[in-house]
């Protein structure tokens, strides 16, 4: 299980370095229309946290926030998915995208 969490937590962070990567090279500047006038795609940047928290707070807060709380997160998460073996297949699965994305 340890092999096929790390496996997932890998797969998912390349593949969401790269879909960022193509949202810069394609969207940036620009909307795409997937749906017309229903669902389009547009490149946009969160300089805060989930939902824009502490995007216009004080700076040294922001970075320590941004810094520090997704360590911690994902040290947890390593030592979960490493060291717990009672878990099944669909929870190392879950657990490796979580942390591949964090």
């Amino acid at each position: 299980m340890k092999k096929l969490f790390l496996a997932v937590a890998l797969f998912s962070f390349f593949l969401d370095r790269v879909t960022k990567f193509l949202a810069t090279k394609f969207l940036y500047g620009k909307s795409v229309p997937v749906i017309p006038h229903f669902f389009s795609l547009r490149y946009a940047e969160n300089s805060g946290a989930a939902f824009s928290i502490l995007s216009s707070g004080n700076e040294i807060l922001r970075k320590l926030f941004l810094i520090v709380v997704p360590l911690l997160i994902v040290a947890a998460i390593l030592y979960y998915g490493l060291f717990k073996e009672t878990m099944n297949r669909l929870n190392t699965i879950g657990l490796g995208l979580i942390l591949g994305g964090a």
